[in-house]
This record gives C-alpha cells, sequence and structure tokens, in this order.
C-alpha cells in the first residue's frame, strides 16, 4: 500500500513539473525520452483494482504532456503548427527505422537488438501515428457548451403563477 501511494505522489509531482511552463521547457523532453508514461501505463499498477487513483493521475500527466503550447514561449499552438509537430514525428520514425534497416544489413542482425514487443510499440503512439489527429480545439468545438438550456425549463404551478397579496398590493 506504501508503494502505491509512493507512485501517486510521485505522479503528482510530475503532473507539477510539466503542468508549469519554467520546468516544462526541460521536463517535456525528459519525460518523452524515459517513456515514463508508457512504462506506467504498462506496469501492473495500471491494471490493479485498487490503481483506480494511478490511472486517474496517468491520464492527467499525459494530457499535459500533450497539451498543445509551445514549451518555449507559452504561445498556444495553431492546427497547422500541431499537424505539422505530427508528421515531424512520423518523419523521424521513418529515417530511425531505415537506418536500423541498413545499419542490419551492414553488421550481423544479432548485434543490433532493436526489436520490441508491439504492446510498448502500440503505447508510445508509433501504430496511432498514422491515424488522423483530433485537436484540443477540434474536440473544443463539437463539445455542447451550454447543455442545460437545452433542457426544458420547469413549468410553474397555479399557485406560484398567482401574485402573492403582499407584493401585488392586495
Amino acid at each position: 500500500m506504501d508503494l502505491l501511494h509512493y507512485c501517486e505522489r510521485f505522479l503528482e509531482l510530475l503532473i507539477d513539473l510539466e503542468a508549469q511552463l519554467l520546468t516544462r521547457r526541460f521536463f517535456s523532453s525528459l519525460l518523452d525520452d524515459s517513456h515514463a508514461i508508457v512504462y506506467s501505463r504498462l506496469s501492473p499498477l495500471s491494471k490493479r483494482s485498487d490503481g483506480k487513483l494511478f490511472r486517474q493521475l496517468l491520464d492527467m500527466l499525459q494530457f499535459y504532456a500533450g497539451f498543445e503550447i509551445n514549451d518555449f514561449t507559452g504561445e498556444p499552438l495553431t492546427d497547422q503548427e500541431m499537424t505539422s509537430l505530427h508528421y515531424d514525428r512520423l518523419k523521424s520514425l521513418q529515417v530511425c527505422h531505415s537506418l536500423n534497416r541498413i545499419l542490419q544489413r551492414i553488421f550481423s542482425p544479432s548485434l543490433i537488438q532493436c526489436e520490441l514487443p508491439y504492446s510498448f510499440i502500440q503505447a508510445i503512439s508509433i501504430v496511432p501515428l498514422f491515424k488522423s489527429t483530433t485537436t484540443q480545439k477540434r474536440s473544443r468545438h463539437s463539445m455542447d457548451i451550454a447543455p442545460e438550456f437545452h433542457a426544458k425549463a420547469p413549468q410553474a404551478t397555479a399557485s406560484e403563477r398567482t401574485c402573492p397579496r403582499s407584493l401585488c398590493g392586495g
């Protein structure tokens, strides 16, 4: 139980570091490089029944990690910039894969141990990179802003429609 609380507090620290612009500049690279979100998602702790708070904190960390903001200027990113970042990541993946294949042809394939399990590849968003991404701006536009205004207003009863004598001067 102490380990669970420690992991939850550690995720809160990571969320705080990612949410602040001053620390986000440096911490985002470290978070991406370490694949901490991926390893946490694949951990047995995220699958346990008592790990609900852990999963919620992990969702929050993933939200802040993917927040559409420039890490250095603090300016919001446009849809075009987000699409450009998406394609840059895809291009770097393709280059990395091509270099890996070239190295395997030059050297013995046994020297280059680069095979990853499919669950890890899928979790680090290599497979979903090919899917069309929905930006936060597009998802906000598809949301119903004020659902309570669409609901039917409650009708007043007959006794509520009449004016009280003290207010109507009667």
